[in-house]
């Protein structure tokens, strides 16, 4: 990028942070539970990731963990998305469970 598209984007962001609309992405610190935990204390989660409050259930982490490792991890295009034959069969094997 040039000096000059590095310059004008820093205002925009700039200006978008003053007018309002940019939204800002508090990191979370610890497992996603009922409660989590933000650089700036403890918080409620209602995040829709854990709404059967099982994100941080060492069973299913230890279960996902094996999966990861055997089939490997890619961003979907959507949710649902399995294009590749490994993940065709494991979708089919959730959708089957559920």
């Amino acid at each position: 990028m040039t000096n000059t598209l590095v310059a004008h984007l820093a205002r925009e962001l700039t200006a978008l942070k003053s007018a309002g609309p940019y939204k800002f992405e508090p990191v979370i610190t610890s497992t996603q539970s009922s409660e989590i935990a933000l650089s700036g204390g403890r918080l409620p989660n209602f995040c829709a990731n854990n709404y059967l409050g099982l994100a941080d259930n060492a069973d299913l982490c230890a279960a996902a963990k094996v999966v990861v490792d055997r089939y490997g991890y890619r961003m979907p295009r959507c949710s649902l998305s399995a294009t590749y034959r490994k993940s065709r069969s494991g979708s089919k094997r959730v959708f089957r469970f559920s």
